[in-house]
């Protein structure tokens, strides 16, 4: 559940959906996605994976950008 607009008073039902499914370095991850809101009934965005990256060190961009 969330708000759909920032003036909204009530949550909506908001799913993200994985649609595509590839094995990875040995993983299996959602490579597709979509996000639907329910009242509305089709997907609002579909996201692509482009490239995963496991365990990168972020310590350097966190000191330099901050949480």
């Amino acid at each position: 559940m969330r708000y759909k607009e920032a003036t909204s008073s009530t949550k909506t039902l908001w799913r993200n959906e994985a649609m595509v499914w590839h094995t990875v370095d040995g993983f299996k991850v959602a490579t597709v996605g979509a996000l639907t809101w329910e009242d509305e009934g089709t997907p609002w965005a579909i996201l692509t994976v482009e490239e995963v990256v496991h365990n990168p060190e972020v310590q350097t961009y966190i000191e330099t950008r901050g949480p």
